[in-house]
């Protein structure tokens, strides 16, 4: 049994790589399980849910933090501070502790 992929994150924005070059994400939908993806030049490639998640030269772009898209959905970890009233949470730095 192979290792467990990588969860495929479709979401319009995301950045991917197929067999070495980097395809963004135009539209995705699921219910159909069709992807549009476009790279420079405005080359497009129509795909679906099922070849990207088989596709042996698939991985997940390049992300950092200076990507508006790095981290998207997640909320930032928060810590206590000095008391419990939310008022005086702040964001965790380096986690809490």
């Amino acid at each position: 049994m192979g290792s467990p992929a990588a969860p495929l994150d479709l979401s319009v924005g995301t950045r991917l790589v197929l067999d070495g070059v980097e395809w963004t994400v135009e539209s995705f939908e699921p219910q159909y399980g069709r992807v549009l993806l476009t790279r420079a030049l405005g080359v497009v490639m129509r795909t679906s849910v099922r070849t990207l998640v088989n596709h042996p030269g698939y991985h997940a772009g390049a992300m950092s933090s200076t990507t508006p898209w790095a981290g998207r959905g997640r909320q930032p970890v928060m810590c206590a501070g000095g008391g419990d009233r939310l008022s005086q949470r702040r964001p965790a730095a380096g986690g809490c502790g």
